[in-house]
């Protein structure tokens, strides 16, 4: 064999420090894309974790403003609540509610969901104008009953409504929503605040 021929091509030893070298660089590459692509879904999970919160905090102050304290009700073990709108406000200034509309949080325990159940023209219980609080079987009804719009929230672990108030019968100006949610960077405590419209 020519020398020439010999220079034209790679020794044994040129070949496999080569081919170390392509491994190196590929185990790196690879780790790299690795904690990348982690990195991406921690932020992703982080994002939609934060998206959630946001819709939920939105969807109570919305709720919360389109009613007044009379026509919010706590579920019995602080884990929901009912909420009948304000349909309109007489010249008195005495508000009118509605006797079709009708929107519940519920937390299930088991589950770690929260959902928003609402009922626009067929509620499950009967509706009173003034409202009145709904007791046991009200709550037992709105739980059974299929609603006509659903929003559930699953990155929670726990949740709990609360006022200044004594009783769950009353219900104070301020009122508390304790969240704990959890993604897998770890959990994360959150308590919304907001004031009720009071009865004229």
């Amino acid at each position: 064999m020519s020398t020439r021929a010999l220079r034209a091509g790679f020794s044994l030893a040129e070949a496999l420090v080569v081919t170390a070298l392509v491994g190196v660089l590929t185990t790196v590459v690879g780790h790299l894309l690795i904690s990348e692509f982690k990195f991406c879904t921690m932020a992703s999970e982080r994002l939609g974790l934060e998206r959630e919160q946001e819709l939920l905090r939105e969807s109570l102050r919305q709720d919360i403003l389109a009613s007044a304290s009379a026509g919010l009700t706590f579920e019995p073990n602080s884990l929901g609540l009912a909420l009948q709108p304000v349909e309109d406000i007489t010249f008195e200034g005495t508000a009118i509610y509605s006797d079709k509309r009708l929107n519940v949080y519920l937390f299930d325990s088991n589950l770690k969901r929260l959902e928003r159940r609402s009922w626009q023209t067929t509620p499950p219980i009967t509706l009173k104008n003034p409202p009145a609080r709904l007791n046991a079987s009200d709550w037992n009804l709105v739980r059974a009953a299929t609603p006509q719009r659903r929003i559930g929230w699953s990155m929670l672990v726990s949740f709990r409504v609360r006022s200044e108030a004594a009783s769950l019968d009353l219900v104070s100006q301020r009122l508390w929503f304790d969240c704990k949610w959890q993604d897998k960077k770890g959990v994360q405590q959150l308590s919304y605040c907001f004031f009720t419209r009071q009865n004229p």
